[in-house]
C-alpha cells in the first residue's frame, strides 16, 4: 500500500511536470493497474489474488472486502499446505537456483506437466494495452 501511494506521488509530479493534471481517470487506471500488477505477483507466489487490492483500488476496505480477505487467506492456507512444496521448486528451477542434488530435466518435466494440467491458472489470455 505504502509503495502504491509513492507511486502515484511520482505519477502525479511527472504529469505536472509535463502540464498535465491528474485526473480522476488517471487516477482510478493507475491504481487499477498497481492492483492488478499486486495479483499477479501475489498468484504466482502464493497462489492466490492480493489481499489488499480493494485497499488499493479503492482506498478502503468494507465488509464484502474483508470476506474476500478471508477467504484469499483460507485458500493460501490450504495451499500453501498442500502445493508449497511444488510452487516454490518451480519458481527456484525459473530462478535457475536448483541445487546440484536435483535433477534440473526432472523439475522442468513435472513443472511443464503441472502447467499443462492447469494452464488457466498460470495464464491470462487476455490482451492489455498499454499507452
Amino acid at each position: 500500500v505504502v509503495e502504491g501511494y509513492i507511486g502515484m506521488h511520482i505519477i502525479t509530479q511527472q504529469l505536472m511536470s509535463m502540464g498535465l493534471k491528474m485526473t480522476p481517470n488517471i487516477d482510478q487506471a493507475m491504481r487499477n493497474l498497481w492492483a492488478d500488477n499486486g495479483d499477479y505477483i501475489s498468484i504466482q507466489y502464493s497462489g492466490t489474488e492480493s489481499v489488499i487490492s480493494e485497499v488499493t483500488r479503492k482506498g478502503h476496505e468494507n465488509f464484502s472486502g474483508k470476506l474476500f480477505h478471508f477467504k484469499c487467506t483460507m485458500n493460501r492456507f490450504f495451499k500453501n499446505w498442500l502445493d508449497d512444496e511444488f510452487r516454490q521448486k518451480s519458481i527456484d528451477v525459473f530462478l535457475s537456483k536448483v541445487p546440484d542434488s536435483i535433477s534440473t530435466d526432472s523439475c522442468q518435466f513435472k513443472l511443464a506437466s503441472k502447467l499443462k494440467e492447469c494452464p488457466e491458472d498460470y495464464c491470462d489470455p487476455q490482451h492489455t494495452t498499454v499507452y
